[in-house]
This record gives C-alpha cells, sequence and structure tokens, in this order.
C-alpha cells in the first residue's frame, strides 16, 4: 500500500490513520473521488436492477397471459393429488389397495408397498397385473417429470416471455399425450382385472382434469406467444445498462464517467424542482429564526 497523496510506501502492519511522510489523512484524502465513483456505480446498477424487476412484473403479475399460466399452473400442482388410477389387491396374507397420484406415490414409498410389489412380480402370483401397474406407475413419474419442466419454464418464463411460451407449448402437448396414454394404460389395467377375484381396478379423474387444464395452458402459451409482450424499460436505463457492460469489460473507467452518469430531461426537471423545492424550504427555517432572534 502506498500513501496516495506523496506515494511513499506504507508498510503493512503500520496502522496510523496519518501518513508519516506527508501527514495526509490516507482514509479520508480519496474521500470525495471514492464518494463519485460508488454514486456512479449505484446510478448504473440501479438501471440494472430496475430493468430486471420490471421482467420479473411482466413475467408473472403484470402480463395477464402470464398471471394466467401462472395461476394454471399452481391448479395443475394440485391436480397431482388427484387419483389417476387405483387397484385393490386380496391376496393370500396381503391386502392392499394402491392409488396412483401424488398422495399415492408418497405411500408406496413411505409404507413399503413398492417392495411388496417386486416380491409379487417376482413370485409370479399376478405377474401380468403386476406389469401392468408397474407401466401405469412408471408412466405417471414420466408425466410428472415433464409438468416440472413446466414449472421450471415458468420460473425462468419472465427472462423471455416469448420463448418460454414455445418452451411450456411444447412441454405441455408432451404432457397431454402422456396423459392420453396414461388413460389407455389405466382402461387397460382396469380390463385385465374384470374377472379377477383378486383385484379390482378404477380409472380416476386425475389424467381428465390434467388433460383439459393442460389444454387451457397450451392455449393461454400461444396467446402469450403471438402476443409477445416486452417490458417497459426506459431508454435512458438502456443507455445506462450499456455503458455498466462496458465498465464491467473494461472498455470505461468509471472515474472517466460524468457525475450523474446520465439524465433524461425527466430526471433533470425532478431533480432541478427538488432542489428548488429544498432553497425555498431553507429559506423559511432562516427567516423564521430571524423572526424569532
Amino acid at each position: 500500500m502506498v500513501c496516495p497523496k506523496c506515494g511513499v510506501e506504507i508498510k503493512r502492519f503500520d496502522l496510523a490513520p496519518n501518513c508519516k511522510k506527508c501527514g495526509v489523512h490516507i482514509l479520508y484524502y480519496t474521500q470525495e473521488e471514492d464518494l463519485a465513483r460508488d454514486a456512479k456505480k449505484c446510478e448504473l446498477e440501479f438501471a440494472k436492477m430496475r430493468s430486471f424487476t420490471e421482467k420479473i412484473k411482466l413475467g408473472f403479475v403484470k402480463e395477464k397471459l402470464a398471471l394466467a399460466r401462472m395461476i394454471i399452473i399452481l391448479i395443475g400442482a394440485g391436480f397431482l393429488f388427484l387419483p389417476y388410477a387405483s387397484i385393490s389387491a386380496q391376496l393370500p396374507f396381503w391386502s392392499q389397495k394402491i392409488t396412483i397420484s401424488g398422495w399415492g406415490a408418497y405411500q408406496m414409498f413411505s409404507d413399503g408397498i413398492l417392495m411388496q410389489l417386486l416380491n409379487i412380480l417376482n413370485a409370479d402370483i399376478a405377474k401380468e397385473t403386476a406389469v401392468l401397474l408397474f407401466a401405469n406407475i412408471a408412466l405417471f413419474v414420466v408425466t410428472v417429470l415433464v409438468l416440472l419442466g413446466v414449472f421450471v419454464t415458468l420460473l425462468l418464463g419472465f427472462l423471455n416471455l416469448r420463448k418460454s411460451s414455445r418452451v411450456m407449448t411444447g412441454l405441455s402437448i408432451a404432457a397431454a399425450v402422456l396423459c392420453l396414454a396414461g388413460i389407455v394404460l389405466a382402461f387397460v389395467l382396469k380390463g385385465s382385472v374384470a374377472d379377477s377375484s383378486l383385484f379390482t381396478a378404477s380409472v380416476g379423474a386425475g389424467y381428465f382434469g390434467m388433460i383439459a387444464l393442460l389444454g387451457a395452458l397450451i392455449a393461454v402459451n400461444v396467446l402469450l406467444y403471438r402476443k409477445n409482450p416486452q417490458p417497459q424499460i426506459k431508454e435512458i436505463d438502456l443507455e445506462r445498462i450499456e455503458i455498466l457492460k462496458k465498465v464491467k469489460n473494461g472498455e470505461v473507467s468509471l472515474d472517466d464517467l460524468p457525475l450523474p452518469v446520465c439524465y433524461s430531461e425527466e430526471e433533470e426537471l425532478a431533480r432541478t424542482q427538488f432542489i428548488g423545492a429544498s432553497k425555498k424550504k431553507d429559506k423559511k427555517k432562516k427567516k423564521g429564526g430571524d423572526n424569532n432572534g
């Protein structure tokens, strides 16, 4: 470290606030320059933050179509707990009702039902039914994973609403196709145990409700893609963001920039009015003090 005024080297463990050669206060000597530099950086960084905030508001609240798709997806998260298919087993030494749903998947792991199904599959007691049941479970899991992709797209969609609408539409179509396949497979499972005294199966409302919800989500995303709303960012903030990029790339130094870095006529008018109001307030205080004296 060196003295900011005379350039003499200061030892690492020298904690004195003043330079021993020229006597200048090391901390406060460049205080004005440091404050000016911080003010410039804050001006540019706040422009970037305002731009980011505007994108978030547009992606979740400000744009009605974006708000609608968020509500649809949140409702869809609740629909995962509806029954998609179910089967009741009445086997020797074991009876159980298995529901394919969000809550049913949790019970399969927590109650050890999945391991019991594997034992049934290995024992060839009802191998065909067990295979169909595992196929239904696997298809439901794949559907949930695709729907998870829809949710992730929602979270990141504010970065680019048009692109996220296109991605979400593709994922929604894929999920709808999986739901149709799930309905077919659930009916196949139900038909396979129709004459069985050991199993009874039924098709739930989950797939039907999810398909209706995905249809609404696809429609909203198509409309959002066509509308292509853009965040309303001030031109002056866009200029500041460009300057900030140049500062970070080393093309421009903060010390070479004016303070304020740049401003619009609207901002300059507001600043002038604020300064004028402050001066009037100070004059009134001063006049009041003189009268009291």
